[in-house]
């Protein structure tokens, strides 16, 4: 992630302070292995959407902690160390 011309005056940039102290980790499966698709995407992309798509591999129950821009900062915070947590999505408003 690229945090680029952030911390313009009158921005509240709050969410970004644990971005950049806390340092996390941001783990892709684009460009793994796997081989390209004739227009250069990766394949495991491509196999990936299509089993999500269809219901093959459901990840609803893997996702423990639903979150949005108000109560992100409390899962960079502390939700991430509770015993439930698995994974958290940001969900748009």
């Amino acid at each position: 992630m690229v945090l680029y011309g952030h911390g313009h005056e009158g921005a509240d940039m709050t969410l970004l302070n644990y971005l950049q102290f806390l340092e996390p980790s941001l783990v892709s499966s684009v460009g793994a292995s796997g081989g390209f698709d004739t227009d250069r995407r990766p394949l495991i992309y491509r196999t990936a959407m299509r089993h999500l798509v269809s219901g093959r591999v459901r990840v609803g129950p893997l996702i423990t902690h639903p979150c949005d821009f108000h109560t992100l900062p409390g899962i960079f915070a502390r939700e991430y160390a509770s015993p439930d947590f698995m994974k958290a999505v940001l969900l748009p408003n």
